[in-house]
């Protein structure tokens, strides 16, 4: 719960300075999987609750990604405007689907 906490403060702190506004996405999935691998490594109270997590929920979580991966398919198909199909409606889906409008 800690560590949750933690995350969040991060988070909002990162947010509210604008500074992960100049990173490209990958960087920040970088940085972020960096942390976590540390955090597992360093902590082993984290490391056993990295060990209790159910990867079903991981990977279920991670499903949702198709619904982007379907309106771009319908912006190609011409059955969803630019703006729907690919600017997406957050920062999440901004960089894949900006390569994949233009490409």
């Amino acid at each position: 719960m800690l560590i949750g906490l933690a995350w969040l403060l991060v988070a909002i702190a990162v947010g509210a300075t604008g500074i992960g506004r100049t990173w490209p996405p990958p960087v920040v999935i970088a940085v972020l999987t960096m942390a976590v691998l540390a955090a597992g490594w360093l902590r082993p109270r984290f490391r056993a609750w990295l060990g209790g997590v159910d990867l079903r929920w991981l990977v279920a979580f991670h499903l949702t990604r198709f619904v982007g991966f379907y309106f771009l398919y319908l912006y190609a198909r011409g059955q969803l405007p630019y703006d729907f199909g690919c600017r997406g409606a957050g920062a999440t889906s901004r960089w894949p689907a900006w390569r994949s409008c233009y490409c």
